[in-house]
């Protein structure tokens, strides 16, 4: 009963304060979807409501939600790390890879050259 009065009480000072109720109309509507208020359709009238603790177990799942994801993401990242370090192993940067990525480079510029004569 009392969010009811609160609603008329509100009705009452839109009027007194020159404020367009569907502003508040608005800003009710986001706090219901921010997870903030809940709404309640009775007959036809709608009922908002918060309970502080209702907000507080929101915040609580989201936290939650968010570490797991940081945990997940912490380990695809040492999987990834280690996936780089062991393609880099072989790499190492020797004379004769050297050698191989020159001839490589000389490669990609014939070919090069040559898609361009056929053009």
């Amino acid at each position: 009963m009392q969010s009811f009065l609160l609603v008329q009480l509100l009705t009452a000072s839109l009027r007194l304060l020159s404020l367009v109720q569907q502003s508040v109309k608005d800003v009710l509507q986001s706090l219901v979807d921010d997870g903030l208020v809940t709404v309640e359709k009775i007959g036809t009238s709608n009922y908002y409501w918060s309970f502080p603790s209702a907000v507080q177990q929101s915040k609580k799942g989201k936290l939650q939600a968010l570490r797991d994801e940081y945990q997940r993401l912490e380990k695809a990242n040492a999987e990834l790390e280690a996936r780089i370090k062991k393609a880099s192993s072989g790499r190492e940067d020797s004379e004769q890879r050297q050698e191989l990525m020159a001839k490589l480079l000389e490669a990609e510029a014939e070919d090069r050259r040559l898609q361009q004569e056929l053009k």
